[in-house]
């Protein structure tokens, strides 16, 4: 996740004159804040990435060359005292990417890319802390005309896990795959983990990995025996190689959706999803915490909705001790709620009084919990990224303008280091002029 910062002085006339209750309270970012940052500056930079080891270095990644179709993706580190690395560029790409960090800050990157015959293949690539570069793997080679996203997830000690959604042209349900490398580089088995239906991850699908390197995964497919419904399944690939049952995690007869998951370094799961009341047509948000020996609590839910955006809107954030935040949106507001690893569930706070358009959250191992976002509405004409924070004591600070002034902002990341320092990274213009950052709070 990232964390991006500050916006220069003359955010506070451009304020003054905005209206509207989308960004009432507002105020420009301050010295906790550090100023907006380029991390790169270049034409046609695109879908940011950001993630933070545990002493507070920030990898950046994002792909170039996606308007000039010639797509690859370029990376670099800003370290905790301030400095930048060079830009390497890691690899051309042909679909989408991921990107995870270790504790120690080796950054490990999965993507699509096409070999001579024309077949995709997902293939990763290791930067080690030092800057090198590991040879490229071939994880998986695939048929002509499947499609497949990638994902990744890495143990505290180099345990990588990959998986995959592939998207067979003659099947209704695509199957969820993956396979483990090992921290000196050597690849494992291919797993089946299961089958699903339109899987897309962070949507309907998840990945989380403990620090152990063991594998929890969430999926969305029909239930056994079939309902008519869609439910929301897990099932744990420990790292040594051994695959656990797949387990329902949504409640029967209760069509679901949108399953999330996130670990703590000793295991604890928690999961979140959306599900339908078919009496009222109205939207329940779930979570459901599962223990380290596979022990699940019962359901709770979070928030019910009629208002309900139409596209994923669930986000979960864990500390190692198991307090975590969940946010939604709604088409009028984000809102977010902390829970306790007991599960009692702290009060619904709106984090933002505005129809959200991009947004994602971090937390650090205090449970103090970082938000940024980008509203549909516009901020001196255009679209802006805001942050906000909120203490582990439940309190929340002011919303901060970040991104630079008089120009569109999207898709912002959230990294937050174990000791709470935050990285915010975003996209600006909207064909992609520059990776902006800011740090913080």
């Amino acid at each position: 996740m990232s964390l991006n910062r500050g916006i220069a002085a003359v955010a506070l006339a451009c304020l003054a004159a905005v209206g509207g209750p989308a960004l009432l309270g507002t105020q420009p970012a301050e010295a906790a804040w550090t100023h907006y940052v380029n991390v790169v500056k270049q034409h046609d930079v695109k879908q940011p990435l950001v993630e933070t080891d545990s002493a507070g270095d920030t990898v950046f990644a994002w792909l170039q060359g996606i308007d000039a179709r010639d797509p690859a993706i370029y990376t670099r580190v800003r370290t905790a005292a301030g400095t930048f690395s060079p830009v390497q560029r890691i690899a051309s790409v042909s679909g989408r990417y991921e990107l995870a960090v270790d504790p120690d800050g080796n950054a490990y990157y999965v993507w699509t890319a096409r070999d001579s015959a024309g077949h995709e293949q997902l293939r990763t690539r290791v930067r080690f802390a030092d800057g090198t570069l590991s040879p490229v793997q071939t994880l998986k080679t695939f048929r002509m005309g499947d499609f497949i996203q990638g994902t990744v997830g890495v143990g505290a000690s180099g345990t990588a896990v990959y998986a995959w959604d592939q998207q067979y042209d003659d099947r209704e349900s695509d199957r969820l795959r993956a396979r483990i490398r090992s921290p000196s580089g050597a690849l494992g088995a291919v797993y089946d983990i299961g089958e699903g239906y339109l899987l897309e991850w962070g949507r309907d699908a998840d990945l989380a990995v403990d620090a152990s390197g063991n594998a929890t995964f969430t999926w969305v497919t029909g239930a056994v025996p079939d309902d008519g419904w869609v439910h929301v399944f897990t099932r744990v690939l420990a790292a040594n190689g051994s695959l656990g049952p797949v387990t329902e995690v949504s409640r029967a007869e209760r069509p679901s959706g949108d399953g999330q998951v996130v670990v703590t370094p000793s295991g604890r799961a928690l999961f979140g999803w959306e599900e339908l009341d078919r009496d009222s047509s109205a939207t329940n948000f779930l979570v459901r915490a599962r223990s380290a020996d596979g022990d699940f609590q019962p359901a709770q839910i979070v928030a019910t909705t009629n208002d309900q955006q139409p596209s994923s809107t669930l986000q979960l954030a864990i500390t190692p001790t198991g307090e975590a935040v969940i946010g939604w949106r709604t088409n009028h507001a984000w809102y977010a709620r902390t829970r306790a690893p007991g599960g009692a569930l702290g009060a619904r706070k709106t984090i933002a009084a505005a129809d959200v358009r991009d947004s994602d959250l971090g937390i650090d191992s205090q449970g103090d919990v970082v938000f940024a976002w980008t509203p549909w509405a516009t901020y001196g004409g255009k679209m802006a990224v805001f942050a906000r924070t909120e203490s582990a004591g439940g309190a929340l600070g002011p919303t901060r303008a970040l991104s630079l002034p008089g120009y569109n902002a999207y898709s912002p990341r959230v990294a937050v280091s174990p000791a709470g320092d935050a990285a915010i990274g975003w996209q600006e213009g909207f064909h992609g002029f520059a990776i902006q950052a800011a740090f913080g709070p």
